[in-house]
């Protein structure tokens, strides 16, 4: 994997961002949920930078997709005094944000396809927008999470990767997207981050 995610760092393109995808949940320790992100944040809320900065330290590599990990990742390192690994944090939340977005626009026809749940929790924070309404829709191409913004647009989520790692898309999971409510959440947004 360190190899096609090396790839795509050099050479970011849609076909490298969703090659980096596959082996990301190819991943034994592939979470599709998200808790290392959770945990991360809740951290950094806590104002805990240094177990957070333990822990990222002890990432496993089914992560390097998340924008929020390396977010939470550059936070932590920068509290700690490690400017040059913030750095490259930053860098590689620009990186994995762009290709996320690549993968679609968030119209039903073309929906963004995530890793992990977390994704849509980023994307809504690097949008600005805040969830109303959330449910699953199936279609021909599968099963899409339609979240429904406080601007009255609706974005779809393509859940079909980490439905092949055995998570099932049911009402249980709609809560899910609840769990971020830190005051770090809309430093992700677009204007914020500067790009």
């Amino acid at each position: 994997m360190l190899e096609t995610y090396q790839e795509y760092l050099e050479s970011p393109s849609q076909s490298h961002f969703l090659q980096l995808q596959q082996e990301v949940i190819a991943e034994a320790d592939f979470d599709p949920q998200g808790a290392i992100v959770f945990r991360l944040e809740q951290l950094c809320q806590a104002n805990d930078f240094d177990a957070a900065y333990k822990l990222t330290s002890e990432m496993p590599l089914a992560w390097v997709t998340s924008p929020s990990l390396h977010f939470f990742a550059s936070m932590a390192a920068e509290k700690m005094g490690q400017t040059s690994e913030a750095e490259t944090e930053a860098f590689l939340i620009e990186s994995m944000f762009q290709g996320l977005l690549s993968t679609g626009n968030g119209t039903l026809e073309h929906p963004y396809l995530i890793t992990q749940l977390t994704d849509q929790h980023d994307i809504l924070s690097f949008k600005s927008l805040q969830k109303v309404s959330q449910r699953l829709i199936g279609t021909a191409a599968g099963t899409m999470d339609a979240i429904t913004c406080d601007d009255h647009s609706t974005l779809h989520f393509d859940l079909s990767i980490i439905m092949s790692k055995g998570f099932t898309a049911s009402k249980n999971h709609l809560g899910h997207l609840a769990k971020p409510s830190s005051r770090f959440r809309p430093l992700l947004a677009r204007d914020r981050l500067g790009f």
